[in-house]
């Protein structure tokens, strides 16, 4: 998590010429500032890792999406991978103990 240095005040505390009303409106302020850039930090976050995942998703399916012309491809070779194979005599030799 990263911090930030907060400016420095002009004024002194009590010094800043602002009714008590003033300066906690001020501080309510900062702190509503505050909250809100802390969720918008964590939705960042949470968001972040999602996107990539999303990314990559996409990119799987845009590649895969040629996967049906692979897999028929692969089937017709082995077909004819088993059909040369079954043309050809097998010979074992079984030993017997």
């Amino acid at each position: 998590m990263r911090s930030y240095v907060q400016a420095p005040s002009l004024n002194q505390p009590g010094e800043s010429g602002l009714t008590q009303r003033e300066e906690m409106e001020t501080n309510l302020i900062r702190a509503l500032i505050a909250s809100y850039f802390s969720i918008v930090r964590q939705t960042v976050k949470d968001l972040v890792p999602k996107a990539i995942m999303r990314t990559f998703y996409n990119f799987s399916f845009t590649r895969l999406s040629s996967l049906p012309k692979l897999i028929d491809c692969f089937f017709r070779l082995v077909g004819e991978f088993l059909e040369r194979v079954s043309s050809e005599p097998i010979g074992r030799e079984f030993v017997q103990g």
